[in-house]
């Protein structure tokens, strides 16, 4: 945790600045917590603004009226339209779009058909369980925009975030610093 809205923007805008390029070495989570209306996403909508444009700013959000189990999780993949490892995404996406049916709603303008992944994804679908599947194939995905700088996933209202996203937060948490990530 930086700290509390108790702090000043600044200060808490500074140290996540800090982290962030810590994270240029190994991957870092942080959570801003404060109380309600005290300023979270605006100083987190501040700090993602002041990133240099080649770092990847993934967004998502937990929705107090519930959601889609991972909805918040591949909400923040399709949140990136641009950038060179466009290409690495989509094959990734393509390799685990069957395994889970959710990315294939979510990312299905970026998704074309690909024979050569069929095996592949039978394969390992009937080796895993199937939630340690999904988590392996979003933390590739969320891998595939590893690039010059380490993307920043940003996902906002944590508190109302559905128990699968909380699970697979917890799960890449745990293998943040083998990835250039910043959470």
């Amino acid at each position: 945790m930086l700290g509390t809205m108790v702090d000043s923007h600044e200060q808490v805008l500074g140290r996540l600045h800090h982290q962030f390029e810590a994270s240029n070495q190994e991957g870092t989570a942080c959570v801003v917590s404060g109380s309600p209306g005290s300023g979270k996403t605006y100083l987190a909508e501040r700090f993602l603004g002041n990133l240099p444009t080649t770092v990847p700013r993934l967004r998502g959000k937990g929705r107090q009226t519930g959601v889609t189990p991972l909805l918040p999780i591949c909400e923040a993949i399709r949140s990136h339209e641009h950038g060179g490892n466009l290409d690495q995404l989509r094959a990734v996406a393509e390799e685990y779009v069957d395994a889970i049916p959710l990315l294939k709603d979510v990312l299905g303008p970026l998704l074309r058909a690909r024979a050569r992944t069929v095996d592949t994804r039978s394969t390992l679908r009937e080796v895993i369980p199937s939630e340690t599947f999904t988590f392996v194939a979003l933390s590739r995905l969320l891998a595939s925009f590893e690039g010059r700088a380490p993307p920043v996933l940003f996902v906002d209202d944590i508190q109302w975030i559905d128990a699968s996203s909380t699970a697979f937060l917890g799960y890449f948490a745990s293998q943040i610093r083998a990835r250039r990530v910043f959470l």
